[in-house]
């Protein structure tokens, strides 16, 4: 069962916020080793599904409950909770200054009957989310790259047939340099994810086709 979100006194009472410096510090003893006057918060690394990138989150445990930082930033600066994603104008997840954050686009607040607070978006609308977030590119430019690409992988030249949790196909998903961050064409989920093993090293692939050819029998 998903657990209620606390009110804005209880945070207030415990949690500080600066909003120049986006740094917490706690109002009271929060726990036998965390001790009022220090520094709250705990930062975490997460990995994007799609990119692979790496970025740090904060996030503040207060009873039972760990929140995220940018959302109390909101809370405590505004006097409510953010009725969706928080962003960070510069892109730095670990920039919690108030003028550094945004709300995204797409509400996700849902309330449920029992007045449980669950987030989600639909299926299209994350779509669309991740690829400006991402790729800079709206639907109608995802669009026509399938169209150039006839609707099949920009490696294999074959359709996706690769399902996701849910049962569904998968999209084509945009390949991209992680240099860079230019967008490069469409790959089917086998071909982008040999890329993403071989880390995108030339080397790798071509010593990989060469093994293919020395063990390839009876053809």
């Amino acid at each position: 069962m998903k657990m209620q979100e606390l009110s804005y006194n209880e945070v207030f009472e415990a949690i500080a916020y600066n909003p120049a410096t986006g740094e917490f510090t706690w109002r009271l003893d929060a726990s036998k080793n965390v001790k009022k006057g220090t520094a709250a918060g705990t930062l975490k690394n997460s990995r994007h599904r799609s990119t692979g990138q790496v970025k740090s989150y904060l996030y503040i445990r207060y009873r039972d409950q760990e929140m995220v930082g940018s959302r109390i930033a909101w809370l405590l600066h505004y006097g409510v909770w953010p009725d969706r994603s928080v962003m960070f104008v510069d892109k730095n997840t670990t920039n919690l200054k108030i003028e550094n954050l945004k709300l995204s686009e797409f509400t996700t607040k849902k309330i449920s009957p029992d007045g449980l607070v669950s987030r989600k978006i639909s299926r299209e609308k994350q779509r669309q989310y991740s690829l400006k977030r991402y790729y800079g590119l709206s639907l109608n430019d995802y669009a026509e790259m399938y169209r150039l690409q006839n609707g099949v992988c920009g490696i294999c030249k074959c359709q996706e047939v690769e399902k996701d949790r849910h049962g569904n196909v998968r999209v084509l998903a945009v390949d991209h340099c992680h240099k860079t961050g230019s967008v490069r064409e469409l790959l089917c989920y086998s071909c982008n994810s040999m890329l993403g093993q071989a880390k995108d090293k030339i080397e790798v692939l071509l010593a990989g086709a060469d093994y293919i050819r020395r063990h390839r029998v009876g053809e």
